[in-house]
């Protein structure tokens, strides 16, 4: 689990490289009122969290106050590729040490 606070893209990919893997995300992504799908893959401060648990693993709708969403799955392939729509997402957002 780790936050999203410097874009779903580049904070998506830093988990599965750390992690040895890769991920599919699914056609439709969760995007805030107001926001574009660009703000929400490469957007920062999103106070959002990101998390993986295992397949076989149900997980609730609400976790307190909070509203879980399903957004892809963890995929076999090169440590920190995530593909969405069929496609290669580019590891963008807010990078610290640039």
């Amino acid at each position: 689990c780790m936050d999203l606070s410097d874009g779903l893209a580049i904070d998506l990919h830093r988990l599965c490289r750390e992690s040895g893997i890769s991920a599919n995300l699914g056609r439709t992504l969760p995007v805030a009122r107001g926001a574009s799908l660009d703000d929400a893959l490469y957007g920062g401060e999103d106070y959002e969290l990101v998390f993986t648990a295992p397949p076989r693993t149900k997980i609730p709708p609400h976790l307190g106050t909070l509203r879980v969403t399903e957004i892809g799955a963890i995929a076999a392939g090169r440590p920190g590729r995530i593909t969405w729509a069929g496609e290669v997402l580019k590891p963008k957002g807010f990078d610290h040490f640039t």
